[in-house]
């Protein structure tokens, strides 16, 4: 049955190690010819989990193995689901933390909301719950939650062991340089990173920060530092 539901939901390129293959393309193209066909897997998935006890046991990792998120909505119960099931008092007895099973995430708030994300920390929780995250998609142009910033970026360093693609498309919100650094430096997997519009005045971007990157988009080339 395993074998029958990845087939069933399997959506090529979404995945590391698969996803490398389409690096190049991370943004806009990208998003564009593979979200929807995430999100129609997603609700094929929800149906497995419905069927019987049995099939909820066998489908639930694929069901949380890429989370899709479009309204803000929807955070809280999506948070509230992950941490009792981490603390192991799910609903259904026996099952492990969810979130172990996530190597995927989106983030592609649809809500407006005068441009301000009144769920705003619940970002970070929701990737605090993701401790084997690989690819990490924030998309959300139109959403502001610079207050969430910090613990966003701190919750991203507490998944860095495993992320290998960053693609972060916020033109409302952009990190310090010193932020990045950091982040960066947390990232020793990292394969892909994709930032839109973010740019240091003034400032050196050191070059052994992105030593191990095989693909990096930018829309305005920081000065590399030297070394």
């Amino acid at each position: 049955w395993d074998h029958i539901f990845e087939s069933a939901t399997y959506v090529p390129y979404t995945l590391a190690p698969e996803i490398f293959e389409k690096s190049y393309l991370i943004g806009s193209i990208y998003h564009q010819e593979y979200r929807p066909k995430l999100r129609a897997a997603l609700i094929t998935k929800r149906y497995l989990v419905r069927v019987c006890k049995r099939w909820w046991h066998i489908a639930i990792c694929h069901l949380y193995r890429a989370i899709y998120v479009g309204r803000a909505r929807s955070l809280a119960s999506l948070c509230s689901t992950l941490q009792t099931y981490a603390t192991g008092k799910g609903a259904v007895a026996g099952a492990g933390p969810l979130g172990q099973w996530t190597q995927r995430l989106d983030v592609a708030i649809r809500d407006r909301n005068n441009g301000v994300d009144v769920h705003a920390e619940s970002y970070a929780i929701l990737i605090g719950c993701l401790p084997n995250l690989a690819i990490v998609s924030i998309t959300t142009p139109d959403v502001v939650f610079s207050k969430a910033l910090p613990s966003i970026l701190r919750a991203l360093r507490y998944s860095a062991s495993s992320i290998c693609v960053l693609d972060w498309t916020m033109e409302s919100l952009q990190p310090e340089p010193y932020e990045l650094f950091e982040l960066l430096r947390s990232l020793p997997r990292l394969h892909t990173l994709h930032f839109r519009d973010l740019y240091w005045e003034k400032k050196s971007f050191p070059a052994s920060t992105l030593s191990f990157l095989n693909t990096l988009a930018l829309s305005f080339v920081p000065k590399l530092e030297k070394k």
